[in-house]
């Protein structure tokens, strides 16, 4: 996926991909180097936790429900365009 910020950002990532279904889901892998900083970044910035256990925490931020599993896998759902997704990424990486 191309937009996401160079840098810091892609440290981060190995991988977006959009969900097939019928809901708007974005499945994001975490490089494994790096991936406790990046769920400790983006666990700062929830706004709600509704789940948070070893294996998954379930944020919500700005209005959207976020899914992280232990393996550094997120599951971003809802999201529409892939303006979006950059966006919200960026967000929550910075």
């Amino acid at each position: 996926m191309q937009g996401i910020t160079p840098g810091k950002i892609n440290r981060y990532i190995r991988k977006i991909t959009k969900a097939c279904g019928p809901e708007k889901t974005y499945i994001i892998n975490l490089k494994w180097e790096t991936k406790d900083e990046a769920v400790k970044k983006i666990l700062e910035k929830s706004e709600k936790k509704i789940i948070d256990t070893e294996i998954l925490k379930k944020i919500i931020y700005k209005g959207t429900e976020i899914s992280i599993y232990k393996t550094g896998k997120i599951q971003i759902k809802n999201i529409e365009k892939e303006e979006q997704i950059k966006k919200l990424i960026n967000d929550l990486l910075r």
